[in-house]
């Protein structure tokens, strides 16, 4: 809770009950704000700002209108914060309703992604032709595949066009395929996948050179290596 002050709060009977919510021997409080109409004999805190009363479902301080209160949860993933919570009608993300979202077949991927039987979502969005059955993580948080395509996401997801049945991952951003190399989704034209191999990290190297990402670098291939985190071909060093 920050420093606000609490208008009309009994300091005998004030007490903090839950993260944000406090309460006193007439009212319920989010932060500084009391929250109107509640009934405090039967409030109680969910978790994660969601709380209710005998009538209603809250998050922070607002009614989620319609919410099923007896079938009401939060949907906790390993090691992520509780933002999604269902009833046995609807999924709900920080207190609002996902229309279209099938809260029994709803799981988390990660801490970006998530399905239902009908879609894949990056956070609420769909991602187009996706498909949830067979769609998953392969490669930290970084790289995912389904039965079609292959898919890149850090700060949202793109589809990558590849030959899926030889599709595979190199490192947290290099992959290939029988086709092409790709750095994160781009495709690296000039790079020849049947020789390419990662040094480290954004570097890698095929028959024709050593490079930066696709940038050729002026190293002598016969002779690359890493010492100490220093890539070298015994003349010039990269650090």
């Amino acid at each position: 809770m920050g420093w606000n002050k609490i208008n009309n709060a009994d300091i005998k009977t004030f007490e903090v009950i839950d993260g944000n919510y406090s309460w006193d021997k007439s009212r319920v409080y989010f932060n500084e704000t009391e929250i109107p109409d509640i009934d405090k004999e039967s409030f109680k805190t969910i978790g994660n700002s969601y709380s209710k009363d005998k009538n209603h479902i809250y998050y922070e301080k607002k009614i989620i209108k319609n919410a099923d209160i007896e079938s009401f949860v939060l949907i906790l993933p390993e090691n992520l914060h509780g933002e999604y919570a269902k009833d046995k009608n609807r999924v709900y993300y920080l207190g609002r309703e996902l229309e279209g979202v099938d809260p029994e077949s709803f799981q988390h991927v990660n801490s970006i992604i998530r399905k239902d039987k009908k879609n894949v979502y990056y956070n609420e969005k769909i991602i187009e032709g996706a498909d949830p059955e067979t769609f998953q993580e392969i490669e930290g948080a970084s790289f995912y595949k389904d039965k079609n395509r292959a898919y890149y996401g850090v700060y949202g997801v793109q589809t990558m066009d590849v030959d899926i049945k030889t599709f595979k991952i190199l490192n947290f951003y290099y992959s290939k395929d029988k086709k092409n190399v790709y750095y994160e989704d781009k495709k690296l034209e000039t790079l020849d996948p049947k020789t390419f191999e990662v040094i480290d990290y954004s570097y890698g190297k095929d028959k024709n050179g050593v490079y930066y990402i696709d940038y050729p670098l002026d190293l002598d291939i016969n002779h690359i290596k890493t010492e100490a985190g220093i890539i070298t071909d015994g003349k010039k060093n990269l650090l």
